[in-house]
């Protein structure tokens, strides 16, 4: 149990107090749920019953996203849905699973983007509009997970036959780490 210091009132008219401390660089590690506890004592010596907790997870490790379907440089006839998979998994180093924690993926915690190769054009969501990359919410499940997979449905007629088209996956976790090096097919 670390122990800091106590708190300063930061508007004497109003009794409004704060707890901040800003030395804690270093202090937590990756992977692991902290639960920071909190009462007040008055004057009189009267302690606040019960504690407030309030418990987290610090998460610093980047999750990643795959494509499984469609086959990476494959020929397909027909694409209705881009599939992969998604891992926000501990790290191996935790010393036990019940230790060891990571934030997991959210239902949208997979976003995915195409790009039509004869002209350069991404995909904005109802067509091939854009200059540049636009990512578009894929479905992670189980929610929640530290790893599963994910999809996302193609609109009928998006895509043309005979044209190469280039697939972009990213995932976030619930920490909001990006993934930096993305999935492409």
């Amino acid at each position: 149990t670390t122990r800091f210091p106590a708190v300063s009132v930061i508007d004497d008219p109003t009794r409004l107090y704060r707890w901040d401390e800003t030395s804690l660089t270093g202090f937590f590690t990756d992977g692991y749920e902290y639960t920071v506890l909190a009462h007040a004592v008055d004057k009189a010596g009267n302690v606040e019953s019960p504690e407030k907790s309030y418990a987290f997870i610090y998460d610093t490790q980047r999750p990643a996203a795959g494509i499984t379907a469609p086959t990476d440089n494959g020929f397909v006839g027909n694409v209705s849905v881009l599939q992969g998979t998604a891992t926000d998994e501990k790290k191996p180093a935790a010393p036990s699973d019940a230790d060891a924690y990571e934030s997991a993926l959210a239902a949208d915690g997979v976003e995915v983007t195409m790009q039509r190769l004869s002209d350069g054009q991404w995909w904005d969501g109802d067509g091939f509009d854009a200059g540049t990359q636009v990512f578009s919410k894929a479905l992670f499940t189980p929610a929640g997970a530290s790893s599963g997979t994910w999809s996302y449905t193609v609109p009928g007629g998006a895509l043309t036959a005979n044209s190469t088209y280039y697939v972009v996956a990213r995932s976030v976790d619930r920490a909001g780490n990006y993934q930096v090096a993305y999935s492409t097919h």
